[in-house]
């Protein structure tokens, strides 16, 4: 910066000339100062922008990566997908293919059964006028119990096939007229072994849902309570028919063997017996639970061995 020069035509020791002479000279310090500043701002500003730049392609390639690994993972999953939409279309033909096998098969499996129950009919007729040994005897006694459970089984896989495949079928059904012809039908079965059956019947109105899946529901209840009492006491049932909110409950309580507690959480498993005393298929909760599940229903148990079993099945109305 060249020296401020005097002002001309004013005398060297002038007071204002020399006055005027610091005002400029401050102001050119300031000028001065004010331009070392602003160079170093833009220094410091070069600086963070070439920072900025550096921290911009620094970021540019963790976006980069982020997204090649990003994409790898959507390859990854979108090949996982197909996989399991490829096993979930496996799945449902083989369950198909099952469902009617064992649909084709059950309903195959009556015309023998049928057939082998006329003909041991037809042979006991014949057979009425002809003198028998005791042992011959009970030899045609005991085919009767085989054919029985097989066609109690085949009706149970008919069942389960049914329910797998067919819809539901909603219609009023009178709980009180279905229970009193099950308890007819057993009452026949059993005749002297037919148990005390207490009914507390409170319902009001049908119950709308699917009615052959409910007596099967209501049968199998029954035939357990019938079915495991203990010799040494009086079997007693007793049944109860009752609203719950806007659904209907019922109960099937029995003075029976009971069950042991560590096989209750097996209870509703297919094929499942908790005792090896046990004539049944196995497969009567299963195929409960099963109907109760498609009606959109709940089933609980509640037993203690040696008192007793209660069921509780609750149904909406469909």
């Amino acid at each position: 910066m060249k020296p401020s020069l005097p002002l001309p035509f004013a005398p060297a020791d002038d007071p204002e000339m020399r006055v005027l002479q610091e005002h400029i000279r401050a102001q050119e310090e300031m000028l001065s100062r004010t331009t070392t500043y602003l160079m170093e701002i833009q220094e410091e500003l070069e600086q963070s922008r070439q920072a900025l730049a550096e921290h911009n392609q620094s970021l540019e390639q963790m976006v980069e990566q982020r997204t090649r690994d990003l994409k790898k993972s959507v390859d990854q999953l979108q090949l996982e997908v197909q996989k399991r939409e490829k096993a979930q279309q496996e799945l449902f033909v083989a369950n198909h293919e099952l469902n009617t096998l064992l649909y084709r098969s059950s309903h195959d499996y009556k015309g023998p059964i049928c057939s082998a129950f006329g003909l041991l009919s037809l042979l006991e007729s014949t057979m009425k006028g002809v003198q028998l040994d005791e042992e011959s005897q009970q030899y045609l006694r005991m085919l009767h119990t085989p054919l029985q459970k097989l066609e109690a089984l085949t009706r149970t896989t008919t069942s389960i096939a049914e329910y797998r495949q067919n819809p539901v079928y909603p219609e009023p059904v009178d709980l009180a007229v279905l229970l009193d012809r099950l308890l007819d039908k057993f009452k026949q079965q059993l005749k002297g072994a037919y148990p005390e059956v207490r009914v507390h019947n409170t319902l009001e109105r049908p119950l709308c849902t699917d009615a052959h899946m409910l007596e099967n529901i209501l049968e199998s209840l029954l035939s357990n309570a019938i079915r495991y009492r203990r010799l040494q006491q009086g079997h007693a049932i007793r049944i109860v028919l009752q609203p719950y909110y806007t659904q209907t409950r019922l109960v099937v309580e029995d003075n029976g063997t009971g069950i042991p507690l560590e096989y209750q959480h097996r209870v509703f498993d297919m094929f499942f017996r908790a005792s090896e005393l046990s004539t049944g298929s196995g497969l009567g909760l299963y195929l409960s639970r099963m109907a109760v599940q498609k009606l959109g229903g709940k089933i609980e148990f509640k037993s203690k061995e040696g008192k007793g079993t209660s069921v509780s099945v609750v149904l909406p109305n469909l």
